[in-house]
């Protein structure tokens, strides 16, 4: 095992190495997409007896926009020409993507708007942010026309029509005649077309709408730009068939794994006028049946015998019912696969067929990047859900959006356990879209309910604005467990709050998250199971070498403006560095994530967010593999199920810094949901370095290990005799395995050298400072004064993405790039890249923007949002006239009275600074570094003032001075609940104003009031756009969340310390506002 651990450190080591400028070659952009053309004649001939294929060419009209009155059901003449199945914008039709497209669901439109996108809003260079970019865009109404002829064809059958994943709603002619219309968005839409057809052509027409004609809501994955987008298209089967006039409408099958038989409840359809007979052969039982006109509704169950094999994920066996129907109208054969699979709420636990099951669980949001929809093939889903399974996944829940029937038929076959839904992510509540919810769930559970792949059901996710919303859900939850309870219902993905009594399980963003690391795990409030609700959305660099898979109409513009960016900023040679550094970081989250939900008894199953990137909602690289479910290099697979599969070892280290005193103490549990229990098992532990060295090891023995989590015992290790400073790593393994886990953990001295030597310390640049430089001494800058705008540090990753959560300042980088090899750290153990050594050491620290200063000398980079892509640092060294500068942007001095890797990092900094090695290889001016202190990126009047704000209405995620930071991309958000929201201002002394300026605000009307007595302020008059003075003032809706500064002038000028802006009312939930500015006299 030594020789693999140090055979997998050298690979470690190699990948860590710094990449050569000199090396890097600019990546490739994706190739031109050149759409296919149709040829063929729109024509199909109908069979006599089986089914017909209407796949092929189409005529094609396309009428864009809401009015579809022209009538082209009647129409001779279409002009174009489409194959189906397939998609109108992926056959190169609609219109080219402008500056003022209108998408679905875009995030961050208002920083479009800034003047950094300018290049990317003009004619022949469009490329938006936000997604994967369409090559050409269609909303509206688009017919598909063909020609369909029969020869002898049966006179006592009627024809039906299947259209399998329409996008959105269907109406279907025949000859002028309208026959139907469908809007589900996930079952096939059927249409039965009559009988009794003359022989010759008929004209069959297809109209698809794929405006949102339902409110399911803009960023609904069933409809969303972010994903699979509003295309419209059949991209399913097309086909005919004849129906008997005595036929299989339904069949339900509800299985019973105690008994191993399954019960069928099923309707036989009468559509003659007349009593007929039937018989009815079950896996080779008959029975004669006496059919009334209508629908006939009976019961059967099939025995599968004492040895039948149960279905879960690990014997995913399916057992074939064959139903024959004989009347004098003819035969038909009805195919079933039956698992035998009940699924069940046990208190806090899921039980699978009376045993208790863990759902490792990750979100399908509809990302297919070739096509933009989803395949509808059995095989494509195979390959796509097993690697997911690869991962050590069992739980797939597909947010916003439902499946296509070969899914599920993959996932019965792999032993996957799916969580379809309805297809809405906005408010359900008003009568007639609720009818349609309803409905729609219905159809889902009526068409997929067979599956036992399909274990869970909701109707979709975050539907949790009003308490209107909550009452339907819950009735919704109801109905449905009354309609079919072969599922677990659920109100809503992250909806409803506290769950109701009603709901089988709750899935909740609470708990998850940091409070569960490092040991702690999470403990649930509630009596039922609960899935964590998208757990991780840690970021990581992009990987712009993925630019050139996507060969279909969807191009990556998002990732070539980002990669412009950094190259504008000098950092683009980097890009392979920051990838694998920032990557290492996000594993390292994720671990945390995992291992605390795989260790709380209280967490019936996680449903990660994600390990592949989602390429929306202003790009999320949340994941370890790309949106093609890819590797990106930094992490595989194989690492990755070590601490996530059915069989895991966890060591719960309350800690991973300690000091050479202390003690290391770790509970062991053993996360184990196999197939069967372990018998006499040995699980084997030691403590290597970095080489392999082993220093300490141990076993637990003779373990009987049962499926759950079970208690192994404890690792108690003084650690006095390890060798400090030095990183460690903590191994667990199950012997005669290849199953291990492990933790990697820093010791340091317990009182390290702190020996200031001839270094100057200071923190700010003043004229001692610069005598000590002067005259050739060091000086180590630790500064006190910096800009706002420096991006503040911070041990985790950004959340999902900047330009959706703009407003979240406390995590905007990406971790550090470290010059680990650098003798500054010999006495300070560091990774390249982030680690827990740094995790205390980033907390409130801001970097330094850097680029007016030299990278050479760069020693710990942080590695800024994709959406700068700022050249910053963290500590840096320069040559500076005669004397050597340090500047560490963390206060050490601070910090190492709580935590020792400050402390070990201090005394490592100085031992460097009093040595020989200590010889900066660049140079720069106090007056650069200065000027790279107070960066800014904007011309905030109230930032070059200083102003705060004392005091608030309300504020979320510390977003309390979002507002008056320079940045309209941050902004104050605040509850509404009360009817009103307020902020303050301090302007630092008495200011005259002329007016003000709002950006990004979903601001109504408001008042404003100023003073110097912040307890008793006076009101404003101000102006509207006519010069007459009110009280008050509404901004236009149409302005709405703009990065357009909305000018606010006063009636004369107004004077006062303190600014007051009073909200009165505002379009939608909650307050929002990105920037508040001032326009003052200078006096």
């Amino acid at each position: 095992m030594r020789n693999v651990l140090i055979a997998m450190l050298a690979l470690f080591v190699s990948a860590n190495a710094f990449s050569q400028e000199s090396d890097f070659q600019r990546p490739e952009y994706a190739p031109e997409y050149i759409p296919p053309g149709a040829t063929g004649d729109a024509k199909s001939k109908v069979s006599s007896d089986g089914a017909t294929s209407l796949d092929g060419t189409w005529n094609l009209r396309l009428e864009h926009g809401y009015q579809d009155g022209q009538g082209w059901f009647e129409a001779s003449d279409y002009g174009d020409k489409i194959d189906l199945p397939g998609a109108v914008q992926n056959a190169g039709f609609g219109e080219e993507v402008r500056a003022d497209t209108w998408w679905t669901g875009a995030s961050g439109e208002a920083l479009y708007k800034a003047d950094k996108y300018e290049k990317y809003r003009q004619p022949g260079n469009i490329k938006v942010p936000f997604f994967l970019q369409p090559e050409r865009r269609f909303f509206g109404h688009a017919w598909y026309q063909q020609d369909i002829s029969f020869e002898d064809a049966p006179k006592d059958k009627d024809l039906i029509l299947t259209l399998e994943r329409t996008h959105w709603s269907s109406k279907v002619w025949l000859d002028g005649k309208l026959i139907g219309y469908n809007d589900s968005l996930a079952v096939p839409h059927v249409y039965n077309l009559g009988s009794n057809f003359s022989e010759g052509e008929h004209s069959l027409v297809i109209k698809i709408e794929n405006n949102l004609i339902l409110p399911v809501g803009g960023r609904a994955l069933s409809v969303a730009d972010d994903t699979q987008g509003p295309w419209n298209g059949i991209i399913g089967e097309i086909d005919l068939h004849w129906q008997n006039k005595i036929h299989i409408e339904s069949v339900k099958v509800y299985p019973d794994y105690k008994t191993k038989t399954a019960k069928l409840k099923y309707v036989i359809q009468n559509d003659t006028s007349e009593q007929q007979k039937a018989e009815l052969t079950i896996n080779g039982n008959s029975a004669s049946l006496a059919l009334e006109a209508g629908a006939n509704s009976y019961e059967s169950t099939v025995q599968f015998g004492p040895d039948a094999q149960l279905w879960n994920e690990f014997t995913p066996v399916l057992h074939p019912v064959t139903i024959t129907l004989k009347s004098k109208y003819g035969s038909e054969v009805e195919e079933l696969q039956v698992g035998l699979r009940n699924i069940e709420a046990d208190g806090k636990k899921f039980m699978v067929n009376g045993e208790e099951t863990f759902m490792r669980g990750v979100i399908d949001c509809a990302i297919f990047p070739v096509t933009g929809y989803p395949p509808m093939d059995k095989e494509s889903w195979l390959v796509h859900l097993k690697k997911m399974q690869d991962s050590g996944i069992n739980h797939v829940r597909f947010h916003s959006w439902c499946p296509p029937r070969a899914c599920f038929e993959a996932a019965d076959e792999l032993g996957m356990y799916l969580m379809p839904e309805a297809g809405i992510w906005g408010d359900p509540a008003n009568e007639q879209f609720g009818t349609w919810v309803e409905d729609e769930c219905k159809r889902i559970i009526d068409e997929y309910g067979n599956h036992p792949s399909f274990v869970f059901f909701t109707h979709g996710n975050e539907s949790w604005h009003t308490q209107e919303i909550v009452d339907f859900l819950v009735q919704l939850t109801i109905n449905l467990k009354e309609y079919d309870n072969r599922m677990l219902h659920t109100a809503s993905a992250n909806g409803t709050g506290t769950p109701s009594e009603n709901d089988d399980f709750t899935c909740n963003a609470y708990p998850r998250g940091t409070p569960g690391w490092k040991g702690v795990g999470f403990r649930s409030p509630w009596d039922n199971p609960i899935i964590q609700h998208e757990p991780g959305q840690w970021c990581v660099y992009p990987n712009f070498d993925e630019m050139v898979k996507y060969t279909g109409p969807l191009k990556p513009k998002n990732f070539e403006i980002i990669l412009e960016m950094a190259e504008e900023n000098g950092v683009l040679p980097q890009w392979r560095d920051f990838l694998y550094a920032s990557g290492q970081l996000q594993m390292l989250c994720y671990k945390e994530d995992c291992e605390a939900a795989l260790a709380s008894e209280d967490i019936a199953g996680t449903q990660l967010l994600s390990i592949y990137d989602f390429p929306g909602q202003g790009t999320s690289l949340v994941g370890y593999l790309d949106a093609f479910m890819d590797e990106k290099g930094y992490f595989t697979k194989e690492q990755f199920t070590k601490f996530w599969n059915w069989s895991v070892p966890l060591a719960r280290l309350r800690s991973y810094e300690y000091k050479s005193s202390d003690v290391l103490q770790a509970p062991i549990i053993y996360f184990y949901y196999g197939p069967e229990e372990l018998k006499d098992q040995t699980l084997l532990w030691e403590i290597v370095d970095e080489t392999g060295k082993q220093y300490l090891k141990g076993e637990f023995s003779n373990l009987d290990i049962e499926r759950g989590r079970n208690k192994i015992g404890e690792i108690s290790q003084p650690l006095s005799s390890l060798p400090a400073p030095n990183m460690y790593t903590l191994r667990l393994s199950l012997k005669d395995t290849s199953i291990d886990n492990h933790w990697d953990f820093f010791v340091y001295e317990n009182d390290p050298v702190i020996d200031q030597g001839d270094v100057l310390i200071a923190d700010e640049v003043d004229s001692e400072v610069e005598a000590a430089l002067a005259t050739g001494k060091s000086v180590l800058l630790f500064p006190k004064s910096f800009s706002y705008a420096s991006p503040r540090l911070s041990f985790q990753p950004v959340f999902w993405n900047k330009l959706l959560f703009s407003h979240l300042k406390d995590r905007e980088t990406l971790g550090i790039l470290v010059e680990g090899e650098h003798p500054i750290f010999n006495s300070f153990p560091t990774k390249n890249h982030s680690h827990w050594n740094w995790e205390y050491i980033l907390e409130n620290t801001h970097s330094l923007v850097m680029q007016e200063l030299p990278q050479e000398g760069n020693i710990v980079q942080p590695i800024d949002d994709w959406n700068q892509n700022r050249r910053l640092g963290m500590i840096a060294e320069y040559n500076v006239g005669p004397g050597k500068l340090v500047v560490c942007m963390a206060d050490l001095l601070e910090k190492q009275e709580k935590h020792p890797a400050a402390k070990q990092l201090l005394g490592s900094i100085l031992k460097y600074m009093n040595g020989p090695d200590f010889q900066p290889k660049s140079s720069i001016s106090l007056e650069t570094l200065s000027d790279s202190l107070q960066y800014s990126d904007n011309k905030s009047v109230l930032m070059s003032l200083g102003a705060t704000v004392p005091k608030i209405h309300h504020q979320w995620n510390d977003s309390q001075y979002f507002h008056i930071d320079g940045n309209s991309g941050t902004r104050w958000e605040a509850h509404f609940n009360d009817g009103a929201g307020w902020t303050i201002i301090d302007l630092k002394s008495e200011k005259t104003l002329q007016g003000l300026t709002l950006t990004n605000t979903n601001i109504k009307e408001f008042e404003v009031f100023m003073g110097n007595d912040i307890d008793n302020l006076q009101q404003v008059t101000l102006e509207d756009k006519n010069h007459n003075p009110q009280s008050s003032l509404t901004l236009p809706e149409e302005d709405m969340n703009t990065n357009k500064a909305q000018k606010i002038a006063f009636k004369g000028e107004a004077k006062g310390q303190f600014l007051k802006l009073y909200i009165k009312s505002i379009y939608g939930h909650h307050i929002k506002l990105g920037e508040l500015d001032i326009i003052f006299v200078i006096k």
